[in-house]
């Protein structure tokens, strides 16, 4: 019995020590920015759309995997809110997107687990009302609203691609201008 309680205790340690290094490689992971478009404000796919592997909003030129974007501002658009964030549909997409809440990257201490949809994503999104105000998108995890001082975690993952990227909504102006602070971060299933 000693035994199965000494092992019990020193796996919770492990883990601890294991989660805290993983925290300090987080923090020191620098961001980086990008600005976004709304797509239905300003009318530009080119300027909504966003790889976080490569860096790049979809107006310039892709050094690999050219016409792959993660991520969309502004591509809908309801009673006149285009604040959204969606995952930008292609085949065999699996990618989840989730709020994390209000938060800055100081109080990260930590990658929560987003597993991947286990079935590719059709790109149809259903949309709930009750009286007569939306109430929910669905597939939930596909699309987020946009609310400056969140935090989201979005797991991007396709037949090419498996990794995991944290993005904080740092500005949105009332021109359709949606800036991000972001970082590439290690996957915390492994």
């Amino acid at each position: 019995m000693r035994a199965k309680l000494f092992t019990l205790c020193l796996l919770a340690l492990l883990i601890n020590i294991s989660s805290r290094a993983q925290d300090t490689d987080l923090s020191r992971i620098p961001s980086q920015t990008a600005t976004l478009l709304s797509h239905t404000g300003q009318k530009s796919y080119e300027k909504s759309v966003f790889n976080f592997e490569c860096g790049v909003r979809g107006d310039a030129e892709l050094p690999k995997r050219p016409s792959r974007y993660d991520i969309r501002y502004g591509g809908i658009s309801e009673n006149g809110d285009d604040r959204w964030l969606d995952i930008v549909h292609r085949s065999g997409a699996q990618s989840m997107i989730k709020d994390t809440g209000e938060m800055k990257w100081a109080e990260v201490y930590h990658v929560p687990v987003l597993f991947a949809s286990p079935n590719p994503h059709t790109g149809e999104l259903t949309h709930s009302y009750a009286g007569g105000r939306l109430q929910r998108i669905s597939p939930e995890e596909v699309i987020v609203k946009a609310i400056v001082g969140h935090m989201y975690v979005m797991h991007i993952k396709d037949q090419e691609t498996d990794y995991y990227v944290m993005f904080r909504v740092e500005a949105i102006d009332p021109k359709g201008e949606c800036r991000l602070s972001w970082k590439l971060v290690a996957s915390p299933e492994r």
